[in-house]
């Protein structure tokens, strides 16, 4: 399956995204200054250990979960109050076809990252191995075409709003 070191950076990169999870889940006693800082440190964290994650063949089985929608919307809404004016930001949407500019949500951005690595997650705890080689595929492949832009996206936009904006604590 996996060699020593394929399987030192797949713990590390679960950690990290179940911390990411956790943290996301509940942010009721969060300050919106800790919340930046806070997700500043774990994205970065993030972003390196899903570099590092194993090169893996996807299985035959079709191992799709789809998140509950009021989970997913709960995290969002949550994650939009403690965003209240900094949600919105600028971006240029490709950066090598097009100067043009569009409007990004930074609620979104941190949601998609969640959904997609939780509902990968999900499908790794299922336990064989079969599942856990397409949850490892799953988010290599989610983290290259998908969540792993919204990621440097928010990472971008977060710096902005810790080195710009006073937050309270």
């Amino acid at each position: 399956m996996l060699n020593k070191n394929e399987l030192k950076h797949l713990t590390n990169f679960l950690k990290v995204a179940d911390d990411y999870c956790r943290y996301v889940e509940d942010l009721e006693n969060i300050t919106e200054y800790s919340f930046v800082v806070d997700l500043l440190s774990i994205l970065s964290s993030l972003y390196n250990e899903a570099l590092l994650l194993p090169e893996v063949m996807p299985s035959d089985k079709e191992g799709v979960v789809v998140m509950d929608s009021e989970i997913k919307t709960r995290v969002y809404l949550d994650i939009a109050k403690k965003l209240e004016g900094y949600r919105f930001y600028f971006t240029v949407l490709d950066m090598f076809e097009s100067e043009e500019a569009g409007y990004a949500d930074l609620a979104d951005d941190l949601t998609d990252i969640y959904k997609d690595i939780k509902e990968a997650m999900i499908i790794y705890e299922m336990g064989n191995d079969e599942d856990r080689l397409h949850a490892i595929w799953t988010l290599k492949f989610t983290f290259k075409a998908h969540w792993g832009y919204h990621l440097l996206d928010a990472l971008k936009a977060l710096h902005h709003i810790h080195e710009n904006f006073a937050l309270e604590d």
